[in-house]
């Protein structure tokens, strides 16, 4: 534990939470906190300009959304919290296949008006609405999809498809005798939020699933080049830096205890089943790793605490802290770009720096 003098804490906006657990925080909301993470200590590996451009403090951030995000964000569901909380929050696209017979088009209505001898001049809703009065059993795609849409208000639609294969990749993990346990009986998605004592850094960390006397972490990878499967994933580990996320959560779980002792928890949870956990002297660390393409085969790997790939994790969190203090020192957090003069120097291109294929 940190004994030597205490950082003054940077100063958190009025809108922030302030330090502690937070049980069910909407993960929108978890990301607008103006905190350093995992992912922020990474980005900044690579630069610190990569960083702040990802940043809360970039008044222009990339606004860009992929439905891969959205199917990761379905997945993410399924798997920690179960089959109910996809279905609160997800529900299959609308097939028009499924109603063979409901008319969609404005040729097809006058067609239908032609048929009962009606007049078939003005627009959709016009057609739509003398047909309704003319014959009410008359099955209307427009009316399917404003009933589904009432139906499923706030939902996020999927392909069914895509369902089918999130409740394929489901059953791998849930038929193991024991790995189906991993994620069950603990809390998913818990929000850590701290401040580090050493250099004031306000930190966040958002734990998976969190068990009594365990983390667990779920990745998906695609292992395209066909390795075989546990270098494949030792390599995801290493290239995505996997080890710092395991660092932070490690050191995040340690402060909560300290956070719970103090009453800063919030959100829905169970008060004995709390007490138990953060009672645990120290939480033992797991991947499960699912693959993403052709069969959704599962690994886990425990990460015992002791080993070098945690140290070296604990290292480069120490080293983005301080960093991440010394430009919040200097440029702040207004808007005001932060800048690595000393990168930006000349510097010469030396023969070893050069890929050997060059």
């Amino acid at each position: 534990p940190f004994e030597g003098p205490v950082a003054d804490p940077i100063v958190l906006p009025e809108t922030a939470l302030g330090d502690g657990i937070y049980f069910g925080l909407p993960e929108a909301e978890y990301h607008a906190q103006p905190r350093l993470s995992a992912s922020g200590i990474k980005a900044m590996q690579a630069s610190v300009e990569d960083f702040w451009h990802d940043s809360w403090m970039n008044p222009l951030p990339d606004r860009e959304e992929r439905d891969s995000l959205t199917l990761g964000n379905a997945y993410h569901a399924r798997i920690l919290e179960g089959k109910e909380a996809l279905d609160r929050q997800f529900a299959p696209m609308l097939d028009k296949a499924d109603y063979p017979d409901a008319l969609d088009t404005v040729s097809e209505l006058k067609a239908r008006l032609s048929d009962l001898g009606l007049k078939v001049s003005g627009n959709k809703p016009e057609l739509i609405e003398r047909l309704r009065e003319a014959n009410p059993d008359a099955v209307i795609w427009d009316d399917i999809v404003s009933a589904y849409g009432k139906k499923h208000a706030g939902k996020t639609f999927l392909h069914p498809d895509q369902l089918r294969r999130i409740e394929y990749a489901a059953a791998f993990i849930e038929k193991h005798p024991t790995l189906g346990k991993a994620f069950r009986g603990g809390q998913p998605e818990v929000t850590i939020l701290w401040t580090d004592r050493e250099t004031g850094v306000r930190m966040k960390s958002r734990l998976d699933y969190l068990k009594v006397r365990g983390i667990v972490d779920l990745k998906s990878f695609a292992n395209k080049s066909s390795k075989p499967t546990d270098k494949a994933i030792m390599s995801e580990i290493a290239n995505y830096r996997y080890h710092i996320q395991a660092a932070v959560y490690v050191e995040a779980i340690e402060v909560a205890k300290s956070l719970f002792t103090d009453g800063k928890v919030a959100g829905k949870h169970d008060p004995d089943w709390l007490k138990k956990c953060m009672a645990t002297p120290e939480h033992q660390f797991m991947f499960v790793f699912q693959k993403s393409t052709k069969a959704p085969l599962v690994r886990s790997k425990v990460l015992p605490r002791d080993r070098m790939t945690i140290e070296s994790g604990r290292s480069a969190m120490n080293i983005a802290m301080r960093q991440f203090r010394e430009f919040y020192d200097r440029f702040g957090d207004q808007g005001e770009p932060w800048l690595d003069f000393d990168a930006m120097n000349p510097s010469n291109i030396e023969d070893d720096e050069m890929p050997m294929y060059a």
